[in-house]
């Protein structure tokens, strides 16, 4: 009498990304996992966004940092250095 294949048994939640590719087609297992993770980065990225950003001092540095990193390709050490000491500076006054 044969065993059961305890790999063949498992629920589909216990089943490898590459044991689903083969099971329902590669392209609809990575289809879901790109459109998952996307979702996700963004949920995360609103909420930093919603708890960082509190006043009209953190929405500027937001903005201009992200101005300096996307269109000067700007060392993002320094725009971290920078908004030390602008928050540094803001403390103190």
């Amino acid at each position: 009498m044969a065993q059961a294949n305890p790999e063949r048994s498992r629920p589909l939640a216990f089943l490898r990304a590459n044991e689903l590719a083969l099971l329902f087609g590669a392209g609809a297992v990575l289809d879901g996992v790109n459109a998952a993770s996307l979702a996700l980065m963004a949920v995360v990225t609103w909420q930093l966004a919603s708890s960082a950003l509190v006043d009209w001092l953190t929405v500027l540095l937001a903005a201009l940092s992200g101005v300096l990193l996307l269109r000067f390709k700007f060392n993002s050490a320094w725009l971290v250095a920078g908004g030390a000491a602008v928050g540094w500076a803001d403390g103190c006054l």
